[in-house]
C-alpha cells in the first residue's frame, strides 16, 4: 500500500476522482474500529446541484477501501500541492485533539487499555491492514495452539495501533485468535507515533533455554532438548520429531510445565553431561533415555548406566557392550536429527535386549531401520514382551 494511501489522517483532504460529483473536496474527520472513514464536504465538485453528498457539517462514513478506490491525497490533485483549491463553502478545519472520542470512535493516544479481543475483532482489525512484517503462518498455527491448550497469558506484551489505528505489532496474535477461534484479553496500545516503529523488536526474544535459567534451573540448554525429546517422544512415539506439530507441541509453557511435573528429568542432567563426555550423543539424548529407562526400572536403568558408562563387568555378547564399543569409537556420529534419532533407537534396543537378558554380537543387531524393506517402528523402552 502506497504511502499517501496509509496515511489517512484527521484533518487531511482529499479529492473525488469521478462520478457526477468529481472534484469535489473532503476532509477526514478519523476512522472506526471497523475500518471506515469519516468525513465532511469542504468543496463541491463539478455538480453544484443541491446534493445530500454537499450537506454542510454532514459526517459521511464509508468502507476504507472503497474510500481509496473513489479518492485520492488533495495534494495529488493539485500537483505539488502549494495552489489552494477554491471553496464554495468555508468550513472551519477542526484540530485532532477537538473531535470527539465518541464521533471518531479511536483512542486518541498513545494510551493503553486491557481489551477482550474476539475472533470477529481481531479479523476487523486485520482487514484494515497496517505495515508489519511478513506473514509467518507456522508462528500463527503455534500460538493458535497455545490458545486452544489454554497457555495464552497476560505477560505485558501489546498489540499496537499507529495514529490511524492500523495494526503495527501483533498480527500473528491476532490471526491466531481468528485461527483458535477463542476470545483473548490482552494489553492494546492506541495512537503509537509512527518513528516508534523504527525501534521495536530490536531486542532477542527469550529462548526456552533463557526461560528455564529465570527459573533456577541448571543445564538449561540440554534440559530444553531433553524435555523436548520427551515430550515429542510421549506424543508422538517417535524421538526426534521436526513438524509443524512438533512446534505446536513443543513451547516454553508446555516445557516449563512438563520439566515442573517430572524433577527427575533436571535430577538425570548431571549423569547426561558424563555420558556425553564418554561416548557418542549429545546429553538431551542421553538425558531422555536414562529419563525414560528409570520409569521401566529404576535399578535396571542405574546399572545399565553405570556400565555405559564404565564399562565394568561387561562380557562377550552383552548389549551394553556392544552399545559402548561403537558409541566409545566415534565410528557413529551425531550431526543432525535423524543421526540423534538414530542413536536412540539403538540406545533403546540395547536397554530391551539387556532386560531380556539377550545375547547381542553385532551392532547391526541394535540398529533401528528407519526406511527399506526392513523397516521398523520405533522401538520402545517399555515393550510389551518385558511385561
Amino acid at each position: 500500500m502506497a504511502m499517501t494511501e496509509e496515511r489517512i489522517r484527521p484533518g487531511s483532504r482529499w479529492v473525488l476522482r469521478n462520478g457526477v460529483h468529481s472534484g469535489t473536496v473532503i476532509e477526514v474527520q478519523g476512522q472506526t474500529f471497523a475500518g471506515s472513514v469519516q468525513y465532511r464536504v469542504v468543496e463541491g465538485g463539478r455538480n453544484t446541484g443541491s446534493s445530500a453528498e454537499d450537506d454542510e457539517g454532514r459526517v459521511h462514513t464509508v468502507r476504507r477501501d472503497e474510500f481509496l478506490t473513489r479518492h485520492e491525497p488533495e495534494q495529488r490533485k493539485n500537483g505539488h500541492g502549494t495552489q489552494p483549491a477554491f471553496r464554495q463553502r468555508n468550513v472551519p478545519r477542526p484540530k485532532a485533539d477537538e473531535l470527539r472520542a465518541e464521533e471518531l470512535d479511536v483512542p486518541k493516544g498513545p494510551n493503553a487499555s486491557f481489551m477482550t479481543i474476539t475472533p470477529m475483532l481481531a479479523q476487523e482489525w486485520l482487514d484494515r491492514g497496517g505495515a508489519n512484517r511478513h506473514r509467518n503462518d507456522k508462528r500463527v498455527g503455534v500460538l493458535a495452539a497455545a490458545i486452544r491448550r489454554g497457555d495464552w497469558r497476560l505477560t505485558g506484551d501489546t498489540i499496537k495501533l499507529d495514529e490511524d489505528g492500523l495494526i503495527r505489532d501483533g498480527q500473528h496474535r491476532l490471526a491466531a485468535i481468528v485461527d483458535a477461534g477463542i476470545d483473548v484479553q490482552t494489553l492494546v496500545v492506541f495512537g503509537v507515533a509512527e518513528d516508534a516503529f523504527d525501534v521495536m523488536d530490536t531486542g532477542r526474544p527469550r529462548s526456552i533455554p533463557d526461560i528455564l535459567g529465570l527459573r533456577g534451573y541448571k543445564y538449561v540448554n540440554g534440559l530444553a532438548s531433553a524435555t523436548r525429546n520427551l515430550i515429542l517422544f510421549e506424543a508422538t512415539g517417535r524421538f526426534i520429531v521436526t513438524t509443524q506439530a512438533s512446534r505446536e507441541l513443543v513451547t516454553s509453557a508446555t516445557v516449563l510445565r512438563y520439566v515442573e511435573a517430572h524433577p527427575e528429568v533436571q535430577q538425570n542432567m548431571p549423569v547426561g553431561d558424563a555420558i556425553r563426555l564418554v561416548v557418542t550423543g549429545g546429553i538431551g539424548v542421553w538425558v531422555a533415555l536414562i529419563t525414560l529407562f528409570g520409569r521401566v526400572d529404576i535399578d535396571k536403568a542405574n546399572d545399565f548406566t553405570y556400565r555405559l558408562l564404565n564399562g565394568e563387568g561387561l562380557e562377550r555378547g552383552n548389549p551394553i557392550l556392544v552399545l559402548r564399543n561403537r558409541l566409545i569409537s566415534r565410528e557413529f556420529y551425531t550431526q543432525n536429527a535423524s543421526d540423534k534419532e538414530q542413536l536412540a533407537g539403538a540406545a533403546i534396543n540395547a536397554w530391551n535386549a539387556y532386560r531380556r537378558g539377550e545375547r547381542v554380537e553385532h551392532w547391526n543387531a541394535l540398529v533401528w531401520r528407519a526406511v527399506g524393506n526392513r523397516a521398523q517402528p520405533f522401538p520402545r523402552p517399555d515393550d510389551e514382551r518385558l511385561l
